[in-house]
């Protein structure tokens, strides 16, 4: 997962610099879930490594959740190659 999250706060960067579109709601929401997914899956990283399994389990599934929302933000703005959650790009199921 590790290496998952610097590709997407790599690309979260990327996407905040490009986006000097007007304000678009789903757009907007897109881009802010990047910094939830990735405050979670830091989370995520630390209970792995302290052995602490149902917590891990736990934030999997809000890490899940908000890539849905992510994705459904996506799909609403028109970006249909964003549209691949954080959780599949890493080879994960939805």
């Amino acid at each position: 997962m590790r290496p998952g999250t610097k590709i997407l706060d790599r690309e979260s960067s990327r996407l905040r610099e490009l986006n000097d579109t007007p304000e678009s709601g789903p757009v907007e929401i897109f881009i802010g879930l990047f910094d939830a997914i990735l405050a979670l899956a830091e989370q995520r990283i630390e209970a792995g490594q302290a052995g602490e399994l149902e917590r891990a389990h736990s934030l999997e599934l809000l890490i899940a959740d908000l890539a849905e929302q992510q994705s459904a933000a996506a799909r609403r703005a028109g970006l249909r190659a964003c549209m691949v959650g954080f959780t599949q790009a890493l080879g994960g199921q939805r």
